[in-house]
């Protein structure tokens, strides 16, 4: 995907969600990686890519990457021995970037040690 913007629902419910009232966020994609969503036993995905149909927000994407991506995971958190691993599927702080991924990150520095237990 070279540099299209696209369409992350989040877990409203997460503290690392927080600050986004409408539950959504659109983020520059400009790479080939995709993530499984975490089963519940392995962790939490705070943001998963919208369904195929609203994935979409501006640029281009192949049909084939839009089912591929549609529904993947975007922001997990996972325990991992006695800390968390805290992962994006994308850079949230690459040059060029919005604002509001800007806070998913800052959320993911300042709250991040503050989870209770793993998740």
């Amino acid at each position: 995907m070279p540099g299209a913007i696209l369409r992350v629902v989040l877990d409203r419910e997460h503290l690392l969600a927080a600050g986004f009232p409408a539950g959504e966020v659109d983020v520059l994609v400009d790479s080939r990686r995709v993530f499984l969503p975490l089963t519940l036993d392995k962790g939490r995905n705070v943001g998963v890519y919208a369904q195929e149909g609203v994935i979409l927000q501006s640029g281009f994407l192949l049909e084939a990457s839009r089912k591929l991506l549609a529904q993947k995971a975007f922001f997990m958190v996972q325990g991992h021995g006695r800390g968390r691993v805290i992962a994006f599927a994308e850079d949230p702080s690459a040059r060029a970037v919005s604002r509001a991924s800007l806070l998913l990150f800052a959320n993911a520095v300042f709250f991040g040690p503050t989870l209770e237990g793993a998740l």
